[in-house]
């Protein structure tokens, strides 16, 4: 208390620069305090007030993500105030200022999501996949990809049920007319993850995540590039989806095989290969399907 009283406080808030400049100080020093090993350790093997240490976890992140907004807020302000002319030095410094104060709480968030429980982390995620900034958004995706794939072989029933209930964020995600395409990408790189881990034993879980893809993929009415790397997307995902669910998967084929027909040769071999002996069991490929 008696340092923060002694801090000129009062003078900063006069000067954003000073206040962006402190804060990127103070969260990198937060930053490297959570990344140290000696911490990670202590945070990975407490036994003890391990609830009361994730919700110290999240309200942290909750004050992080109130400096996102806050800065958001700030950026917005500057260009309307700038509008019609040209922005001073004084406005272009203090928007890198943001930006870079930004990036300081993405390293954090970061950080923190090494040594938060999938609950916890999972509950940050959803606030972040619905911040106006889409930079934000497919940060979050990246953190969700990076925590499935670290934790897979260590995951309890209650988390991966946690990972399932979650797969409603992503379809919101994938299908929002107004998100960019590189986060629909991601987000259907998440499905993708989370089928090829959950699919053979929670199918009907993703049930709904074929018929999202299977609504890519078959239209016709959008030519675009950005819309064609989505597509690419979603055939990569559909075909994990198709080794995973099986014969769950015939259902769709209606809609979905002569858009697959459509493609070139290469194409249509490449997905056979990655959907596998899977797709058709053995004893439907015995009666002659193929």
């Amino acid at each position: 208390q008696a340092l923060l009283q002694s801090l000129p406080i009062a003078s900063w808030k006069k000067d954003a620069s000073n206040s962006t400049h402190i804060g990127q100080v103070i969260l990198n020093f937060m930053r490297d305090i959570v990344s140290n090993p000696t911490f990670i350790g202590k945070v990975a093997s407490a036994e003890r007030d391990v609830a009361k240490i994730q919700q110290f976890f999240i309200q942290i992140i909750e004050n992080l993500l109130m400096i996102l907004q806050n800065t958001a807020a700030s950026r917005e302000a500057i260009g309307q105030e700038a509008r019609g002319r040209a922005k001073t030095e004084q406005e272009l410094a203090l928007l890198r200022g943001y930006r870079e104060l930004e990036n300081c709480v993405y390293d954090c968030v970061t950080v923190f999501a090494e040594v938060m429980t999938v609950p916890s982390l999972l509950t940050v995620l959803s606030v972040l996949l619905k911040h106006e900034d889409s930079g934000i958004r497919k940060r979050a995706l990246v953190m969700l990809n990076k925590k499935i794939s670290d934790n897979i072989g260590s995951l309890s029933e209650e988390e991966q049920a946690d990972f399932l209930r979650f797969i409603q964020n992503l379809l919101g995600i994938v299908g929002d007319a107004r998100e960019q395409s590189a986060n629909k990408q991601t987000a259907l790189l998440s499905l993708h993850i989370l089928v090829q881990y959950f699919g053979s034993e929670h199918p009907q879980a993703f049930m709904p995540v074929v018929a999202a893809i299977v609504s890519i993929v078959t239209r016709t009415d959008v030519v675009s590039p950005d819309f064609q790397a989505l597509k690419g997307s979603a055939y990569i995902a559909l075909s994990m989806c198709c080794s995973q669910l099986g014969v769950r998967m015939l259902p769709f084929l209606p809609r979905f095989l002569p858009a697959l027909l459509a493609l070139n040769v290469g194409v249509i071999v490449a997905l056979i290969l990655l959907t596998g002996s899977n797709f058709l069991s053995k004893k439907l490929t015995g009666r002659g399907i193929y």
